[in-house]
């Protein structure tokens, strides 16, 4: 597959809202065409029979994080909870108006 051009980079920019000069998107292009390099190259490694890992470390190691536990439902505090904190009415939660 062939690298980004300098109008891709620019497609993106646009739709991440970035303002860009021509240097940028001339190095972002570079950038990003060996990023999709990197990534086409490790789609064709052959992991037949490789394991899924959660962690790159042994279990056990101090590193390494603890197995994780069952996902078991538990009892939630409730609407109860709730009830005397700020902002509470009628068994309803009110936060300030963010959006207008």
């Amino acid at each position: 597959m062939s690298g980004f051009t300098d109008d891709d980079v620019k497609d993106l920019a646009r739709l991440a809202r970035l303002a860009l000069d021509d240097a940028s998107v001339r190095k972002l292009a570079g950038e990003l065409s060996s990023i999709r390099a990197f990534v086409e190259t490790l789609a064709r490694v052959n992991v037949d029979g490789v394991e899924p890992m959660t962690t790159v470390e042994e279990e056990g190691t101090a590193t390494a994080p603890a197995p994780t536990r069952a996902d078991v439902v538990e009892p939630v505090l409730g609407r109860a909870a709730l009830a005397g904190g700020p902002g509470y009415v009628d068994g309803w939660v009110c936060v300030p108006k963010v959006i207008d």
